[in-house]
């Protein structure tokens, strides 16, 4: 019955240890798309906000997936908000027409996108509460349980 228990623990840590580096990597095209204004099809407004805005967002992107790799309470609830900015923003630079919604690519890449926030930021704050569940885990949840 323990195996199981560790083999549980090992899987969840691995489900979260892979949204981080997703995280990191999707951050990492929102900020080439920031300075680029295209990605892969998918264009942006070619304007000096639109480069902050999206620069900005990939960002907070990369910082929270990193921030997510260390598996404190404190770190991974900064992620969540951190995910939480980059939805709030993704909807403004789109109902704002940074974000172009004139073919179904356009349209298809920023809800997928969004979509995958959201999940993350569910996945994250899913964590975030298993954290605050167990007693002094204010910062040890990683020397106690490292990744596999």
């Amino acid at each position: 019955m323990a195996g199981l228990n560790l083999r549980t623990t090992v899987r969840k840590q691995t489900l979260v240890f892979v949204v981080a580096v997703l995280m990191i990597i999707f951050g990492f095209a929102e900020v080439v798309t920031g300075f680029a204004h295209d990605f892969v099809g998918l264009v942006t407004a070619a304007d000096a906000l639109t480069t902050i805005m999206g620069v900005g967002l990939g960002l907070c992107y990369v910082a929270g997936g990193t921030l997510l790799l260390w598996f404190t309470r404190r770190t991974v609830l900064a992620a969540v908000l951190l995910l939480l900015v980059d939805i709030l923003g993704r909807i403004a630079m789109t109902l704002s027409g940074m974000y172009p919604v004139d073919t179904p690519k356009q349209v298809i890449g920023i809800v997928g996108g969004t979509v995958a926030a959201v999940i993350f930021a569910g996945i994250a704050f899913w964590k975030y509460r298993v954290l605050s569940r167990i007693r002094g885990s204010k910062d040890n949840w990683g020397a106690n349980n490292p990744l596999p």
